[in-house]
């Protein structure tokens, strides 16, 4: 059984499954992703990693459909946007799109302190603060700290609304 090496080290068993997958999102037929993904399992080495894998789909979808070439690794090209204010912005328009109400430049007051939000958004009576977090490496994941502090701001405000400091009644982040 052959292996790939991920980004981070980890090494996890070969899956033409996931090969196929990722050509039929690229728009590759299912006859022309399983002879692909079937090529590729052959064709690599043990422990390849996940990017030469993934730069070998790209060039055998674009022989199939040179369409391909000009489609972009979305996570990648968010990467590239600035964190203030491009990203906060798309943020914003998506939540728009998906029928929030949102409002920017927020300043809350919690029981303990003053809370400087991306956003308060408002949709089917619930009401949620907004804290963007963007990172230029698609790799790099946001961690429990992040979370936390989210949930301790959410417990500040309610209990500030509870107390006549906050005029909005937050319900979640």
């Amino acid at each position: 059984m052959k292996h790939v090496t991920k980004v981070d080290g980890r090494r996890q068993p070969f899956d033409p499954g996931r090969v196929q997958r990722t050509l039929r999102n690229m728009g590759v037929g299912a006859e022309d992703a399983e002879r692909i993904a079937h090529e590729i399992e052959e064709s690599v080495p043990d422990g390849v990693k996940t990017g030469t894998v993934l730069r070998m789909i790209r060039s055998r979808a674009r022989a199939v459909r040179p369409a391909v070439a000009h489609r972009t690794n979305l996570r990648r090209a968010l990467g590239l946007l600035r964190s203030k204010p491009d990203f906060e912005e798309f943020v914003r328009v998506l939540l728009r799109e998906h029928g929030y109400r949102v409002e920017t430049g927020c300043i809350l007051a919690g029981l303990c302190g003053e809370h400087e939000v991306d956003a308060i958004a408002e949709k089917d009576g619930a009401t949620i603060f907004v804290e963007v977090k963007h990172h230029a490496s698609h790799h790099r994941v946001t961690g429990l700290d992040e979370g936390r502090i989210a949930r301790a701001i959410i417990e500040d405000l309610q209990e500030g609304f509870r107390s006549g400091r906050c005029t909005v009644s937050i319900d979640g982040a």
